[in-house]
């Protein structure tokens, strides 16, 4: 039997030591990952809250214009003069929704090369017009049109990740930014990084 000299004591203790650093690393890892994807989850929680939120707003509003409409109408009529454009509600507003509608209706968002023009055909309103509108609501055309392609991939990209590799061997993730209207993957990403403030790779952990 070999005798046990300090030596090996100290390089005993060496490793044990390294041993319980790694453990405390290990365990500090997989703390901050659980807090990253519990924080990942509360994010795009609140951003599909937003998004309900926003529909429901929408329906609100044109109940609310429906009904202003009306009441103008009728007053004009006890007036006996035509109802007068400053008399019915924010016109911008509701040209801007309509214009949301058209575009999510058609999928023109989904046209990885839809301009200002297939736009300006679809809701028939000059370049003038069409500007203004979203000069008011404070929104680029490109920025529009990438917010209604993350709302559209949200769905597509929870499939994609419980689907069945395809078999022609493409990446679902990426046949899901394609068909949501993005150039691919990467424009997918940088839209998720920006809108959810997290990479992709989190974004399809948490879906």
């Amino acid at each position: 039997m070999e005798k046990i000299t300090s030596v090996d004591i100290f390089i005993g203790v060496v490793a044990l030591i390294f041993l319980l650093l790694w453990i405390v690393y290990l365990v500090r890892v997989l703390v901050l990952q659980g807090r990253v994807k519990s924080r990942n989850k509360l994010l795009l929680a609140q951003y599909e809250k937003a998004l309900q939120g926003q529909a429901a707003l929408r329906t609100l509003q044109e109940r609310v214009e429906g009904q202003q409409e009306t009441l103008a109408t009728l007053k004009a009529e006890l007036a006996g003069t035509p109802a007068q454009v400053e008399n019915l509600p924010d016109e911008g507003g509701r040209i801007f929704r309509q214009v949301l509608d058209a575009i999510r209706a058609s999928r023109l968002y989904a046209q990885e090369k839809a301009t200002r023009e297939d736009v300006m055909a679809l809701v028939h309103l000059e370049k003038k017009e069409l500007d203004a509108v979203l000069k008011g609501a404070g929104v680029q055309l490109d920025d529009l049109f990438d917010d209604l392609r993350l709302e559209a991939a949200l769905p597509l990209l929870r499939e994609a990740v419980r689907a069945d590799k395809p078999e022609d061997g493409s990446d679902p993730v990426e046949n899901a930014a394609r068909t949501a209207g993005f150039s691919g993957k990467r424009a997918l990403g940088r839209k998720v990084k920006d809108a959810l403030g997290m990479p992709l790779e989190e974004l399809l952990e948490i879906l």
